[in-house]
């Protein structure tokens, strides 16, 4: 199930598992961000892995020109029902190009990473938004602290939300944190999978580094709280983008 991202993320299941994360949590967030990055009044922003694109409309919300990028179309499809002239969205896959010199900031927000097989794939998504930063633009990314996560593997939850139940299952598989959802809705029952690459801070660290970025900022949760390798919930990095790739 290498693109199991292309069907679990384009179903309204996906929206209801999470509905917890929603504007509310993502206002304050992209509020207290925005504080901490202190952008000019000109500043251009992308949100690449947008989803539904609560985080890009709380930054326009804030004056600044925003895009949001994303695979999945249901999500795209909604969220431009909110779209103006400083506030577009476009289906798009991480792992192609979006443009040269085009953004002063980039975010990553939400565990939007790691959805491949490889290091690789990984590090060709950040050298694509290497390229697409200004010349000292703005990196952030958002990802789970995967020690304490894979500390208490296995794991196994039933959640009922809207009358759908979900049976949940977490292990680590091949250096991959699996997550398998079984849902049962009436009579119908499908069956979905997560596959995220166990990535540590470490890597993260390496990876942005090698794509050509400088990291300024290290946080372990939303709160922008200092970051502890082995509570934190959160691997949250800013960096900014330097002149010359560093692996050339």
């Amino acid at each position: 199930m290498s693109e199991w991202f292309t069907k679990w993320f384009d179903t309204t299941y996906y929206h209801t598992l999470y509905k917890n994360r929603n504007e509310t949590e993502a206002n304050a967030f992209i509020d207290k961000l925005l504080t901490y990055l202190q952008p000019n009044a000109d500043a251009s922003f992308c949100d690449l892995a947008c989803g539904k694109g609560r985080h890009a409309k709380r930054i326009n919300e804030s004056g600044y020109a925003t895009v949001g990028l994303d695979l999945a179309a249901n999500s795209i499809a909604e969220a431009n029902l909110q779209a103006s002239n400083n506030l577009q969205f476009y289906v798009h896959d991480m792992r192609q190009g979006f443009g040269v010199n085009r953004f002063n900031y980039i975010t990553n927000l939400f565990t939007s990473f790691g959805y491949f097989n490889s290091l690789k794939e990984n590090l060709k998504v950040l050298q694509h938004v290497h390229n697409a930063l200004t010349t000292n633009g703005i990196f952030v990314i958002d990802f789970i602290n995967v020690i304490p996560v894979i500390a208490n593997f296995p794991i196994h939850e039933k959640k009922t939300i809207d009358g759908v139940q979900f049976n949940i299952t977490k292990e680590l598989i091949n250096e991959h944190i699996v997550k398998r959802i079984e849902i049962i809705d009436g009579d119908a029952q499908h069956n979905y999978q997560e596959r995220l690459q166990a990535i540590t801070y470490e890597q993260l660290t390496t990876l942005l580094i090698q794509a050509g970025f400088t990291i300024d900022a290290l946080f372990g949760n939303y709160e922008l709280q200092p970051f502890n390798a082995t509570q934190s919930p959160r691997v949250l990095i800013i960096a900014h983008k330097t002149a010359t790739l560093a692996n050339n």
